[in-house]
């Protein structure tokens, strides 16, 4: 049995780009697949470089973006897509807020001061 994820793991991100290009051209290229609550650029590692997840409020949305950004240009690359292996930290978290009750804003917009 599949693990239901709602984050999607891209790679092969040309490792240039500044982390708030990346969150901003990965949100543009997200949005249409559903609400995204976050957005993590990996850049500390070396083997890490040119990978990011994007967690979306639902599983189905994985599924959509995979299919329609998998080996999509980006950058002159193509996009390496696939549903992440592990429950995201900010998927539990927004989960944890709603199973308690509070209102959160969970419009994820990301901006250039990262």
């Amino acid at each position: 049995m599949e693990l239901e994820t709602s984050t999607l793991f891209v790679g092969n991100i040309d490792i240039k780009l500044r982390k708030h290009e990346v969150k901003q051209l990965l949100y543009a290229l997200a949005t249409p697949y559903g609400q995204i609550l976050d957005i993590i650029v990996m850049r500390k590692e070396p083997k890490q470089r040119g990978t990011a997840f994007i967690v979306f409020k639902d599983p189905k949305s994985v599924f959509l973006a995979q299919t329609a950004l998998r080996d999509f240009p980006f950058m002159n690359r193509p996009l390496r897509v696939e549903p992440a292996h592990t429950v995201s930290i900010a998927k539990h978290h927004f989960d944890t807020i709603l199973q308690d009750g509070i209102g959160m804003d969970t419009s994820f917009k990301p901006t250039g001061s990262y």
